[in-house]
């Protein structure tokens, strides 16, 4: 899967790790695919996206038609993944509008 931001067409390879669906959202981990944190997992424990080699929390996917939101655990309403400068962040925000390509 491809994870990009619909407004700068950012993108980055991962793939979904013990998925799960339910109330018509879906989630579960993402594992980087390539690069040299091919097999880490992105994950935030202060808000900042790192690749870590653990998983810790799941990510929420948020189906809002043309793009999704994304979101830190399984709650929806756990902190919005957005663009912060050049580096992804989990925030109490305004959900940032991502786009999901399978690859």
């Amino acid at each position: 899967m491809i994870v990009g931001n619909a407004d700068r067409g950012d993108r980055l390879r991962v793939k979904l790790v013990d998925g799960w669906e339910e109330d018509g959202n879906w989630g579960g981990y993402l594992q980087i695919t390539r690069g040299e944190y091919k097999g880490y997992y992105l994950d935030s424990k202060d808000g900042w996206v790192h690749p870590y080699s653990s998983k810790y929390d799941p990510i929420t996917f948020v189906d809002k038609g043309d793009w999704y939101e994304i979101r830190q655990t399984r709650d929806l309403n756990g902190s919005a993944l957005i663009t912060e400068g050049t580096t992804l962040r989990f925030r109490p925000v305004t959900p940032g509008h991502w786009h999901i390509l399978d690859s």
